[in-house]
């Protein structure tokens, strides 16, 4: 975080992936690609990662945009406060 606060960045932490929910690696990777400069400045600095390449980058951005409209539609039929299945069914 210290690095965000260098570069006036709202200090923001990653996304911890949860293997029983397909959406937070999505959130996982939307949050990386949101703080790729940090991420990449404090990858570069470790020794024991290595950084990502621009293609692999390019390929998590992709991911993303592709899953966005899944996770929408996951969260709007996920809803307990209002009525789902007219989302699936049309009436």
């Amino acid at each position: 975080m210290d690095i965000q606060k260098n570069m006036d960045l709202e200090p923001l932490e990653v996304v911890q992936d949860v293997p029983t929910r397909w959406n937070s690696e999505h959130a996982m990777m939307k949050r990386l690609v949101k703080l790729r400069v940090p991420v990449s400045v404090e990858m570069s600095e470790c020794d024991t990662v290595e950084p990502l390449s621009a293609s692999e980058w390019r390929l998590m951005t992709a991911a993303v945009q592709v899953l966005q409209p899944l996770e929408q539609a996951t969260a709007e039929l996920s809803g307990d406060c209002y009525p789902t299945l007219s989302q699936v069914i049309p009436y």
